[in-house]
This record gives C-alpha cells, structure tokens and sequence, in this order.
C-alpha cells in the first residue's frame, strides 16, 4: 500500500481515506463498524501505521503472526532460486513487522538466508536497503547459474571430443592380410598400417607365383601410402 500511496502522490492526510476506500466485504465491514464506534473525525484522524495495527490485531492473531515469524526466521533460497526466495521474504516480511524495527534489521535476517555461493559478496557490498541487497543478489546469482551452465556445456565438449578421438584410434588401426599359395605353401604378410576411418581386411588367395605375390603387396602398400 506504501508504494501506491507514493505512485498517487497520495498525502499523509488522506492516506487514512484512500487505504480504507479499497476495503472489501468483511473489511469493509468492520472498518464502517469502528467509524461508527469512534466517531468519523477520530476515525480518520488516525495515521497510517495505527490502522496497520489494527487491522494486524483483527485479522492476524498473535498465534498466527509467531508462525510466520518462525517461518520468516528459518527461510532459506532453496537451491539457487533466490527469485523465489525474494517474493517469499518479502510476503512474510509485511505481516511480521514486528520483527525488523529497523530496515538494517531486516537487510540482516535477509542476507542469512542467502546460500554460501554469494552470501559473502552480498555482505561485502554492504548494502543500505532492503532493494540494494534484492538487486545485488539476484545479480550474483544470475552470474553463478550462467557460468555454472558454461562449464556443462565446455565439459560435455570436451568428453565428446574424448570420445571421438579415443574411437578413432581403434578405427586406426588396419591390419592388411595377403596369403599367397605357392607350391602348395602358402606365405602370409601381415604390414601393421594405421589409417583414420576404416578397418581393411583384404585377402588373396590365389596367386600364381612369388613374384605376383610380391607385386600385389607392392600395390597395395603404395596405393594407401602414396
């Protein structure tokens, strides 16, 4: 309501009229009930925080207020949702006044529930009120997730190429088998040659003689060399 009362330029004077004008049913209600009670002019006369109060003690029992301040005291960012974090403290942080006289109070209980990662920075940049240090840690925190999800994305790189590399070795390695039958013996050459992508296995069989054997391994060896 504060900051409506600020957007209007509403004065102090008539905060009283304006606040009480956007009460609704059993509000609405108890507010003309108590108008009636006191008086109009004594009604109106009140400040701002004295209808706070009021309405508080109406509609917030005191055992229901130490719940939310106990609620408000151990609220901590869950994992690094500090937006989350942020609507929630504010919410409880309007119901337990109670709790932070002061806003150097509550900058205080806010900061404690902030994770280790930026808590430290938080404090170091000391802030003066309660939207400094909002802003500060959404801001730390932002730069955390998205350097957090850098490293993913350079790590997973990394292990594909890893990967790759490691699988084109074993393809690299080519074993070449030419059997010769000569004479009824037959002569094995096993060259042990490396090449990127492929696994050749090639055999013959049959070859006439020593020097046609010879010649094929010749061809062979300086068609992939070459």
């Amino acid at each position: 309501m504060e900051i409506v009362f600020s957007i209007s330029n509403c004065s102090v004077e008539n905060q009283i009229k304006f606040s009480t004008c956007t009460l609704l049913a059993g509000a609405l209600t108890w507010w003309n009930s108590h108008v009636r009670t006191v008086g109009h002019d004594v009604a109106y006369a009140m400040t701002w925080t004295d209808l706070k109060k009021k309405m508080t003690d109406k509609y917030c029992p005191r055992g229901e207020i130490k719940k939310l301040e106990a609620e408000l005291w151990n609220l901590k960012v869950k994992g690094t949702d500090v937006i989350g974090y942020n609507q929630c403290f504010q919410e409880l942080a309007l119901l337990c006044v109670r709790m932070f006289p002061e806003e150097s109070d509550k900058i205080e209980r806010y900061v404690g529930g902030l994770p280790d990662m930026i808590h430290g920075s938080v404090v170091a940049s000391r802030p003066k009120t309660m939207q400094e240090a909002i802003e500060i840690a959404t801001e730390l925190m932002d730069k955390k997730i998205h350097t957090f999800a850098e490293r993913q994305s350079e790590n997973k790189r990394k292990q594909d190429d890893n990967k790759n590399n490691n699988n084109n070795k074993k393809r690299g390695r080519t074993h070449w088998r030419i059997h010769c039958r000569i004479g009824g013996r037959t002569l094995t050459e096993v060259p042990n040659l490396c090449a990127q992508n492929a696994t050749i296995t090639m055999t013959t069989h049959v070859l006439q003689n020593a020097t046609s054997a010879m010649v094929a391994v010749k061809f062979i060896h300086e068609y992939y060399y070459s």
